[in-house]
This record gives C-alpha cells, structure tokens and sequence, in this order.
C-alpha cells in the first residue's frame, strides 16, 4: 500500500496540506464516495503513525467495504479515483495563491455571465491590480495584458461606452515585456541544456534580434526584462566579469520584484557562474557563491517553507572554505530547522562537527562523531573523513590507525557505495597511513609521497594532505 502512487504523493505533503485536502475530499462539490474519504483517512493517519508495520491493501479494503471479498480491480479504482482528488486538491492550492489568475477568470465569468451588479466591484479590482502588488516578473504583464483586454471588453461589449479608456499603447508595451522576457528566460534555459546534451534543438527564434533591441534602446526596460537579458548574456559570456557585475546589480536592484520561486530560479545562474568561475582557478569567487547561496536559500525557505540538506550541506561547505565561521554557526541555527525531521539531526551534528574543525577545535569533533554511526551513507563516510583528519590535527596516533583500518574495511564490505566514491575515500586512507608511517627526516620519501598525492585527482581532502606534506618539508 505504501508504494501505491496516491500513498507516495501524499507522503510529500505536510502535515497542514494533508488536513487542507481531507478537507476537500470531504466536500460532496468535489466528491461523493465515502469509501475515498475513508481512504484517505487510513493514508493520513498511517503517514502520521510512523509505524514501521505493513499498512496492506487488503487491510485498507476491509475499512472501505466491511464484510465484503478484496476485490483488486474495484480497489485500484478506489486509488486512481483519490489519486485524481488530490491532484485536484493540489492544482486548487495554487490557484489560490495565484490572485492575478483568479482575477481574471472571474471577470471573464462575470462578463460571460453578464452579472452587471458585480461589474463595478470587479473593475475597481483589477483596476488596482498594479498598485496591490510588489511582483514586476513577467507573469504580471501577461495579467496586466489579460485584465485590460478585458476592461475594454466590458467598456465596449457591455458598457457600449463611445469614448472607451483603453490604453493600446500601454496593452502593447505589457505585450512586449512578456514575450521578450519569456524569450529571454527560454533562451538561457536551452543555452544551459545545450551544454549538457550537444545534439539538443535549442535554436531560438527572435533573440537576437530582441537583443540588439534591448542594446539600442532603453524603452521597455523592465525588471523581467533587464535581468533576463543579464543572466543570458552572463551564461554565454562567462569569462567577461562585465556581465557578472551587472547581473549583481540587478539582482541587487530588483529581485525585490520576483516571486520566491522565481528567484530562486534568478539566483541559480549566479550560483551556477561562480561554481565555473571557482572550478577554472578563481577562488574570489567564493564569496560571492555564499553571497548568492544565502539569497537562494531565503527563497527556498519563502516559497516551501523546507530547505533540503544538500543545499543545506553545499552553502556551509563555501562558507566554511571562505573562512565565515561566525556566519555558517548563525546559518546552522536559522536553517537546520527547516530541513526535514528524517535529515535534520545528521544534517546538523556532521556540519557542527565539520565547524569545529575548521576552527580547530578538535576534542568538540571528537565529542561529536566518535560515537555516532550514521545511517545515511553520505554522512558516514564523510564523518569518518573528518575524523581522519581530527585524530592526525591532535596527534591522536592510535585510534587514528585503528580508523584507517576499520574505514577501509567497511567500504570494501558496504555494496551500497559507488566505486568511484570508494576510490576518494580509500585513496585518503593510503595517503594517510603513508603519511603516519613516514620515517624522520624522511625527504625523499616525502617527496615522492608528494608527487603520488598531487597526480592522483581521485582523493577526497587532496589538499587537506598536500598541506600536511607540505608542513613537513
């Protein structure tokens, strides 16, 4: 039963959105059969149990048809029919966040319905649609377009109005400021997966003409449009910091402007630029990674309330290798709360301890990670990493040895790790033991244990190891 797709989609759900849509399987508008009410009562309250035991489907029928034979094909209909509830449920949520869409549809119903006692209501509303929002993306001038083509259906149609207030300029301009900021968009988005996979069609129409546009006149410059023009230029010109500043600029200046989910999107081309400029020798960018990586992550949190522990992991990390201890303390504390309950104590203890290390407190590592075996694999082995490292910082010899043995040991027995991901981690262990193994005053070894290390990409914390050769000589 817990592999059934309605069981999985539920699952992602919180616990409010799960009260939110029995509520909308209970409502006879959109449903009359019981027996999927009663389904899904036995879902939520199983998602809730945290129970371990199988929920079968034959148990699940016999709540649905007591006293009736399991009857597979009416069950998987029971599934498909909730199945189509929640999705249902799931599309009216967002049509309740999206009160531009709303606005429309209704007027549109309005002037179908000729309902003229509402006529004025609605036209004050849409009227004041551009003072009641900060949004300046480019769906509020597709609204902004639909809501006065619209007005001018009601001034012309149902007003029969001689003398009509419509604005054609301005419907033009609203017109413009879509198509080429959606242009735009699309035109990065097929850049960044033409890099990907070379044999994709991702020619667009129009840019370039709509660039030279842009380049040559300042008219129609808006928020949407400005950016977008930026970021595209920023991907196909990565080696010209002139872009970068720009878009920086205009992140600074009107991301203000964007929906969270749509800046998250913004503050991913900055993130992805730096990551290339970082990983072609460019260190100063690190900063200005954490910089985008803290925008990012305020946007995640806005638009799902829930920030996963790859991001999560992945901003510590630059902020720990940019050396912003005070920063990734006060990061741990505002944001682990919002990874998820099952992730959040792993999440948490494995980048404290990574903190302590950084700020070389050792024993604090130690108290942290010596006696915890993560269940998660990444967290493991990455722990016992930073425990090699710990154990060599404070001359800890003896349970250092007897780590390298019994790391190597559980990833040649664990099958559930890559080979490749092997190979990191036990490359760490040989260099490490030859390390410790060295010989005093030792240079020739020492030299070419150097060599070994600098040639082998395939270590994890290679410069880690390189910094202790390089103490030694």
């Amino acid at each position: 039963m817990r592999e059934t797709k309605v069981y999985l989609v539920l699952e992602k759900l919180s616990n409010r959105e799960r009260g939110r849509c029995l509520k909308f399987v209970q409502s006879p508008y959109f449903n009359i059969n019981q027996a999927l009410v009663d389904l899904f009562k036995m879902i939520h309250k199983d998602l809730n149990s945290g129970r371990s035991k199988p929920f079968t489907k034959e148990k699940a029928w016999k709540k649905v048809q007591p006293g009736t034979s399991y009857d597979d094909v009416r069950f998987r209909k029971y599934l498909s029919d909730l199945l189509k509830l929640v999705e249902k449920f799931l599309a009216q949520e967002q049509f309740e966040k999206d009160e531009y869409q709303k606005s429309i549809y209704e007027l549109e119903a309005v002037l179908d319905k000729k309902i003229d006692r509402l006529y004025s209501g609605m036209r004050k509303f849409v009227e004041k649609i551009p003072q009641n929002t900060t949004f300046r993306n480019s769906k509020y001038y597709y609204y902004l377009l639909e809501a006065s083509k619209l007005l001018h259906d009601l001034e012309t149609e149902i007003e029969q109005k001689k003398n009509i207030s419509t604005d054609f300029s301005k419907l033009s301009d609203a017109l413009d400021i879509y198509y080429f900021a959606e242009k735009l968009r699309l035109d990065y988005d097929a850049t960044i997966w033409k890099r990907i996979d070379g044999s994709l069609n991702a020619d667009i129409r129009f840019v370039d003409q709509i660039n030279t546009f842009i380049e040559e006149t300042s008219g129609l410059y808006e928020p949407p449009v400005r950016l977008y023009y930026t970021i595209n230029q920023l991907s196909k010109h990565p080696e010209d910091d002139q872009y970068y500043y720009e878009y920086k600029k205009q992140l600074d200046e009107n991301i203000r402007f964007f929906p969270a989910y749509e800046a998250i999107a913004i503050y991913s081309a900055g993130i992805n630029h730096c990551i290339r400029k970082i990983n072609t020798g460019d260190p100063n960018y690190l900063d200005e990674l954490y910089s985008l990586y803290v925008g990012y992550a305020n946007a995640t949190v806005e638009y799902s309330k829930e920030l996963s522990q790859w991001d999560f992991n992945n901003i510590i990390t630059v902020a720990l290798r940019s050396g912003k201890f005070d920063q990734v303390h006060q990061f741990i504390n505002e944001y682990g709360q919002f990874i998820d309950d099952k992730y959040r104590d792993n999440a948490v203890s494995y980048n404290l301890a990574n903190l302590h290390f950084y700020q070389e407190d050792y024993n604090k590592v130690i108290e942290i990670l010596r006696n915890v075996e993560y269940e998660d694999i990444f967290y493991n082995i990455n722990s016992k990493s930073i425990l090699i490292k710990t154990y060599y910082e404070s001359d800890q010899y003896d349970p250092l040895i007897y780590l390298l043995e019994s790391f190597r040991v559980y990833l040649n027995r664990n099958k559930n790790i890559p080979d490749s991901r092997k190979t990191l981690f036990k490359n760490q262990i040989r260099f490490t033991k030859k390390l410790v193994n060295l010989p005093p005053n030792a240079q020739s070894e020492l030299t070419k244990l150097k060599q070994e290390v600098t040639d082998n990409k395939n270590t994890i914390n290679r410069s880690w190891l390189l910094e202790k050769i390089a103490e030694l000589e």
